[in-house]
């Protein structure tokens, strides 16, 4: 996981913002869309949106896992994420401007659990600005944030 300089450990942040709208994660070599989608949607259409999504050139994008949002967290820093390669994120509004549905920060992942029989009945989604995880029963309505990796 990537950490802040000033922590004293292994990994410190470093992401490439030279594409415009994609941030890339020099630590963990993932590649981020930018900003959030700046509405909510159920997990299947957050999924959606990010396959539908043509972005720098690729059209590989999906909605990242749980622990692949957790990545982009330092933990230790007040608002979680780095508000210079990612402007407009939840709980660092001043960085991350939008409506309330982007600043409140809830995002998608791809986790899946079902509860019952074979059907997904559950998924996850983490909240930038701390960290925290919560099980949203499905159909549910929060952000997608999509991610892709290079072959």
């Amino acid at each position: 996981m990537p950490n802040t300089p000033s922590s004293g450990l292994p990994h410190p942040l470093s992401y490439d913002t030279s594409v415009e709208g994609i941030v890339t994660d020099n630590v963990t070599g993932l590649i981020w869309q930018k900003e959030p989608a700046s509405f909510s949607v159920t997990q299947k259409d957050a999924a959606n949106v990010c396959k539908a999504l043509n972005l720098g050139g690729h059209t590989d994008w999906r909605l990242p896992s749980r622990l692949e949002l957790v990545s982009l967290l330092a933990i230790e820093r007040e608002s979680g994420v780095d508000s210079t390669a990612f402007p407009a994120s939840p709980l660092d509004t001043e960085a991350f401007p939008g409506p309330e549905e982007v600043t409140s920060g809830w995002t998608w992942s791809s986790s899946l659990f079902p509860s019952m029989g074979d059907e997904p009945v559950w998924a996850l989604a983490t909240r930038f600005g701390d960290g925290f995880t919560w099980d949203e029963r499905l159909p549910g309505g929060w952000l997608s944030r999509c991610a892709r990796q290079d072959p």
